[in-house]
């Protein structure tokens, strides 16, 4: 499935590497988002007859032709490819070979290589447990290396969803994970072109906070129960306590923090120890940090604390108090 827009540029090099692939049994469907530019001349000048085309009369942004593409496409599974990004010759052979033995895993992506601005190579988690932990932090799939099932997302009625605008692929895939297991190949399978233009470079700011509530929607869709204040320490400080320097607020990330933990534990839906690495870092700087501001509770909490172990490098010890001392001059400078 391959939508384009005024993709001139780089079209021509897309859809030959999907013509060039060793599985030759597919429908390369492309959708011209109403094109202004010789996007449609282009598709016109190949006679390759796997090839599908659809025009929309005017354009309908990526969502909507996403959208018509998973409603038309008439395959067992679902490739996504972006009309500036270049296929591994292999890459249909190997993700087909991998859904056809593993049943039950519904979501395949790959690892990537990214071109064009920036030269470096991607490897997602790879296995569902992970990638689901993942998936409380960040988009643990590459979009154009993604194939699905179709019948998956045809039978719980799953499309990209216009509120979610600049993360949809984000909350398609929470959405599929509650519904299938997913998975990564660890073969570099897709080229993926990095540019000024992209959404993640233009609309930055905007896919963030959308990411924020995606991952919020992902926990309570889970089970778990956070009131805003927590969901701003889980979701905003991750795993740092920058420009915190009040007791009040300190213990209420250490609280946070354990709340989500012991939610974990009744729920069973992240791997506990995996969920204790990623926030202990989190917590302990936290406790740490409260000893410079009231030490008195920083016993009583260093003591109570889920943590069963809690204990710092001396590079640790200085780097925050360091950090405290700045905010306090900072507070007196503004004063």
């Amino acid at each position: 499935l391959m939508p384009v827009y005024n993709g001139e540029n780089y079209l021509k090099e897309a859809i030959e590497s999907i013509l060039k692939q060793s599985h030759t049994e597919f429908e390369l469907l492309i959708i011209n988002d109403g094109s202004t530019d010789l996007t449609e001349n282009i598709i016109l000048s190949y006679t390759d007859p796997r090839i599908r085309y659809i025009k929309n009369q005017k354009n309908i942004g990526l969502i909507d032709t996403l959208n018509l593409g998973f409603d038309v496409a008439k395959g067992k599974y679902i490739a996504r490819m972006d009309a500036d990004d270049i296929s591994h010759p292999l890459r249909l052979e190997k993700q087909i070979s991998f859904l056809e033995v593993n049943g039950d895993v519904g979501i395949l992506g790959t690892a990537f290589t990214y071109i064009g601005d920036k030269e470096e190579s991607v490897t997602h988690p790879e296995k569902h447990e992970t990638i689901r932990f993942a998936s409380l932090f960040y988009n643990p799939f590459c979009h154009p290396s993604v194939m699905i099932r179709k019948e998956i997302m045809d039978g719980n009625q799953l499309k990209f969803k216009k509120k979610y605008i600049h993360a949809e692929e984000y909350k398609l895939w929470t959405e599929l994970l509650s519904k299938t297991k997913g998975h990564n190949l660890k073969d570099n399978l897709i080229f993926y072109r990095s540019h000024p233009t992209q959404v993640s470079q233009i609309h930055l700011k905007d896919q963030l906070s959308m990411n924020h509530l995606i991952q919020k929607e992902y926990l309570e869709e889970a089970g778990f129960d956070f009131n805003e204040k927590e969901w701003y320490v889980i979701f905003k400080l991750k795993d740092t306590t920058s420009g915190i320097t009040s007791s009040k607020e300190l213990i209420h990330c250490i609280e946070a923090v354990e709340k989500l933990i012991d939610q974990n534990r009744k729920l069973a839906f992240f791997n506990e120890e995996k969920l204790r690495q990623k926030f202990s870092l989190l917590l302990k700087n936290c406790i740490l940090e409260l000893k410079f501001v009231d030490k008195k509770m920083f016993q009583l909490i260093k003591v109570n604390t889920l943590l069963n172990a809690i204990s710092w490098t001396y590079s640790q010890k200085a780097s925050l108090k360091l950090k405290f001392l700045k905010g306090l001059l900072l507070k007196r400078v503004d004063a």
